[in-house]
């Protein structure tokens, strides 16, 4: 199989199509990406969030979550990344964490305290999305209520829907630049 035909990352890339096209807004192609990726990966919970602000001022918002109904997250909407600043280095260290059991990762160990409430993610798979080397965004998928081994294959399929995502939302914003009256156009170099 090629590696762009897996059936997730042709949904992706039509779902992406529909955003550039204008026939999707934004907010509507993060909902219906995220009940995909729930969907594909059988997990309680999809979420995705923005990194924006620079140093201390960093902060990760949640821009849409889409998770099980009879499920009860504990989730902020917004995280000051220096709260959390071991689990930000690490994802932009590696792009991506994956957690098999939140409670006795070591790797989460500053973090810990944050999954240890009622609610909060058991199990985790988050990859960074980035253009040019910078992480402006991250894709979650997580169980809620019990431990979950990721396969690898998992995590390699979710960092190509990254990279897809990556390429759409940065595309999105040119073209949205491009239509502002009062900026400069965008010049392709």
């Amino acid at each position: 199989m090629h590696e762009d035909s897996h059936p997730l990352i042709e949904q992706v890339q039509i779902l992406g199509a529909s955003l550039l096209q204008g026939h999707l807004d934004c907010p509507r192609y993060q909902r219906q990406l995220a009940g995909l990726l729930r969907q594909h990966f059988h997990c309680s919970q999809v979420s995705i969030w923005s990194l924006s602000g620079q140093g201390a001022g960093q902060q990760a918002v949640c821009l849409t979550m889409d998770r099980a109904e009879t499920l009860q997250a504990a989730r902020d909407d917004m995280l000051q990344v220096h709260a959390h600043q071991a689990y930000f280095d690490c994802l932009r260290l590696q792009g991506y964490i994956a957690s098999a059991d939140t409670h006795a990762d070591p790797s989460l160990q500053a973090v810990r305290q944050r999954y240890l409430c009622e609610g909060a993610p058991r199990a985790l798979l988050d990859v960074a999305f980035t253009v040019n080397g910078q992480t402006f965004g991250i894709l979650c998928c997580e169980e809620l209520l019990r431990p979950r081994r990721w396969a690898a294959e998992e995590l390699m399929l979710l960092r190509r829907v990254g990279g897809r995502v990556a390429l759409h939302l940065k595309a999105h914003e040119a073209q949205a630049r491009a239509r502002a009256p009062d900026e400069s156009p965008v010049v392709p170099r």
